[in-house]
C-alpha cells in the first residue's frame, strides 16, 4: 500500500475529509490500497487541498517538485 493511502486509512479526520473532497464513498476510498501508484491522478489536486500535502507529496511521478 502507498504510504499517502495509508496515512489517509489510519486517520479518521483524514479519511472523512478526503471522502468529502472527492466525494468518494468508504469503499472507493478502500479501493486505493489496490492501486500501486496509491492516489488516482484526477484525484490528486482534491486530495492535496483536504489534507493540506503538496501534490508532488503526493504523486511525484505526475506533479514536479515545487507544484
Amino acid at each position: 500500500m502507498n504510504k499517502i493511502v495509508a496515512r489517509i486509512h489510519s486517520d479518521r479526520t483524514l479519511r472523512h475529509a478526503v471522502m468529502e473532497a472527492t466525494g468518494l464513498s468508504p469503499q472507493a476510498l478502500n479501493e486505493w490500497k489496490k492501486l500501486p501508484k496509491g492516489v488516482p491522478a484526477a484525484r490528486v489536486i482534491a486530495v492535496a487541498q483536504a489534507t493540506g500535502l503538496k501534490p508532488h507529496t503526493i504523486r511525484p511521478d505526475i506533479f514536479p517538485r515545487g507544484t
